[in-house]
């Protein structure tokens, strides 16, 4: 049986604690990358830019992001499984293909899928992007009653901040300060994207493993059924 129930915009208020502390670190790193010149933000930001003899922090925001799609990866499906064991199908599908969704949207991040299958096919990149978009919005309204009930603020703001980013990506310019705010929104989105699906496994697996300890206390406690009047039974 399904526990788990929308959350309140106040309660979602209080949440987004983690993913404003998560911000506020990446910002930090953001805010001192654009203090630097202009070639050590490059190197900083491209990390299909570097080679061999290149610093060690060479692509350090966008291995960032990898390194956060491969978290929100890997909480997706380890909630999908937890739900799985304990019964709640809609949850573990939703998860499931939340899973599945962040794989492929973390292989464009590392491949460029929307521009070299793209170019491979002969069709043009803001076509590939466009499919990309509509694979997303179909789980999204295939999905919509399981994201109605978890914390949908958090993941209306990083999908917010990931349209900005691919806003920007699609400007003709291409001088450092576009791609600084380019990599600098993606990495935010990235992140608030991961920091949704840990907290809505972790709710998950919550409302899995409450209800197992609230029967191994009553079946632990004495048996007082003789001191009960017996209204009810």
């Amino acid at each position: 049986m399904e526990r788990r129930r929308g959350f309140v915009f106040a309660d979602e208020i209080r949440v987004l604690a983690p993913l404003l502390g998560c911000w506020a670190v990446a910002l930090a790193l953001l805010l001192m990358i654009a203090s630097t010149g202009e070639a050590q933000q490059r190197l900083l930001v491209e990390p299909l830019a570097i080679s061999a003899g290149l610093p060690w922090y060479a692509g350090l925001v966008g291995y960032a992001s990898l390194c956060a799609w491969g978290v929100a990866v890997t909480a997706a499906f380890g909630g999908s499984f937890v739900a799985h064991l304990a019964g709640r199908d809609r949850a573990s599908s939703f998860l499931r293909q939340s899973g599945l969704l962040t794989a492929l949207l973390m292989l464009n991040e590392i491949f460029g899928l929307h521009y070299s299958v793209a170019t491979a096919v002969g069709i043009k990149k803001s076509v590939a992007v466009l499919g990309l978009a509509c694979v997303c919005v179909l789980w999204a309204v295939s999905n919509h009653r399981e994201i109605l009930r978890t914390r949908k603020t958090v993941l209306g703001l990083s999908v917010v901040v990931i349209v900005i980013s691919l806003a920007l990506d699609r400007r003709a310019s291409l001088d450092v300060d576009t791609v600084l705010l380019e990599e600098g929104f993606q990495l935010l989105g990235v992140i608030g994207w991961a920091t949704y699906f840990v907290l809505t496994a972790g709710d998950v697996a919550r409302s899995v493993i409450e209800p197992q300890s609230e029967r191994l206390d009553v079946s632990s406690s004495p048996d007082t059924s003789a001191d009960r009047p017996l209204v009810g039974r």
